[in-house]
């Protein structure tokens, strides 16, 4: 691990981007404006399937922050659907339908569900029709994955582990909490001792406040402490952390939990930002900086690891924290391949770059769409890309990959049995200590 300069912390607060109107590699109609400008709105109507569809690829063309790593032909999706839309047009003006429901959603998935980005959602409507909203979202894929399966619910998490616990195929002294998200949605987490000398914590959502803030969840706080005390335990076997189901949150995790398990500043990471309107332009990098604590830490090894479960319904800061610890002493992966969604979002300070939102942002959150709003689309974007420091490799779209691969026994869990995945990892750490 080597010392550097500590970069500023970029939260994940989405901002507004309402022009992106530009194209580096093809002439069209635009004014290039200020990304945080909250003017021109209008400039987005769209009359016709085939204005719609210029806009929204001259957005993804200017603010799409993986076409270095892309391998989509963004060129040739405007040479081979421009034609498709404008026939549509052309059906409307002989007073016909432009395009029917199915053949709308089947293009316009064709168009987006290629790209890597998976923290993207495009919301749309038909050109002259309104009605019903169409959502796109190239995470979709992953029902596509052999290895898919839904994300477990609360009542099924947790019936499994006081199961395992009743039936002593789990020795553990275990509590939860129910907290309020950064977003007010429920989430929760579970903190205990498993076997007398293993710490387990599982968190639900980063969007659950960081301890060190004054706007934490009292409890939240009390169980996050409590885990990081047991892992000062000389007598630790080793501690695990559970992301799974995690979709992520916010961004000041990776320093909080980051700082008790090093000695010296380590950067697992950098951001890759959008800086100006061509395809391939992007500011210089920003090292993601982990800062040891002062004062606590623990630094876990081979024989005391630190094991982070994660599973493919692990998104953002849910797989982008097992990834940081991935950077350190003791560190084991269980699990299965996580999402592959390490985009990112980065707030309103940071004025240089062109990734964002354009459209109405409104229209996502509608039931229906009138011919009163500003526009028939939506378009939301990663802000930044993340990048492996020691590879210089991309992971959007691919992910944490487990060193040691579990798949999880859906079976056991959805009916509220068991958990093999929790299992393993317990088991894991008992091979260890009995090795000694």
């Amino acid at each position: 691990m080597m010392n550097m300069k500590r970069s500023a912390c970029f939260g994940a607060v989405i901002i507004t981007v309402v022009a992106l109107l530009s194209s580096s590699c093809r002439k069209l109609e635009h004014d290039i404006m200020n990304p945080d400008c909250t003017e021109g709105i209008q400039q987005f109507v769209d009359n016709g399937y085939a204005g719609q569809f210029k806009k929204i690829w001259q957005g993804i063309d200017v603010g799409y922050v993986f076409w270095k790593w892309d391998t989509t032909d963004w060129d040739a999706v405007y040479t081979t659907y421009l034609p498709v839309f404008e026939s549509a047009d052309a059906r409307v003006c002989d007073g016909q339908v432009g395009m029917s429901e199915e053949e709308y959603e089947t293009t316009w998935k064709s168009i987006l569900s290629p790209l890597m980005d998976n923290h993207m959602h495009v919301s749309l409507t038909r050109p002259g029709v309104g009605g019903k909203i169409f959502h796109f979202a190239p995470s979709k894929r992953r029902l596509q994955r052999s290895d898919y399966h839904r994300s477990f619910t609360k009542k099924e998490h947790l019936s499994s582990l006081y199961s395992m616990i009743d039936d002593h195929r789990l020795d553990a002294v275990m509590d939860t909490v129910t907290v309020k998200t950064s977003q007010g949605n429920d989430g929760y987490l579970v903190n205990g001792i498993i076997n007398g000398n293993i710490a387990y914590l599982y968190i639900s959502s980063f969007m659950i406040y960081t301890p060190d803030s004054s706007s934490a969840d009292t409890i939240a706080r009390s169980f996050v402490l409590n885990w990081l005390g047991n892992t000062f335990n000389e007598n630790l076997a080793g501690a695990i952390l559970d992301t799974r189901n995690n979709t992520g949150g916010l961004g000041h995790w990776q320093q909080f939990l980051g700082q008790f398990f090093c000695e010296e500043e380590f950067i697992p990471y950098y951001k890759m930002i959008k800086s100006d309107v061509g395809r391939y332009e992007y500011a210089v990098p920003i090292n993601q900086v982990i800062k040891p604590n002062d004062t606590y830490h623990r630094l876990m090894s081979d024989d005391c690891p630190l094991v982070c479960l994660f599973d493919l319904n692990s998104a953002s800061n849910g797989e982008e924290i097992p990834w940081m610890f991935s950077y350190l002493p003791g560190y084991v992966g269980i699990g299965e391949r996580t999402l592959g969604a390490m985009g990112g979002l980065v707030d309103s300070q940071y004025s240089t770059f062109y990734s964002g939102s354009f459209g109405d942002q409104s229209l996502g959150s509608k039931d229906t769409f009138t011919s009163s709003d500003k526009c028939s689309y939506s378009c939301s974007m990663s802000t930044f890309a993340h990048v492996d420091s020691k590879t210089g490799i991309c992971p959007e779209g691919t992910g944490m990959i487990p060193q040691i691969e579990v798949l999880l026994d859906t079976t056991a869990m959805f009916s509220g049995r068991g958990d093999n995945q929790l299992l393993e990892a317990v088991k894991y750490i008992k091979n260890l200590k009995n090795r000694q």
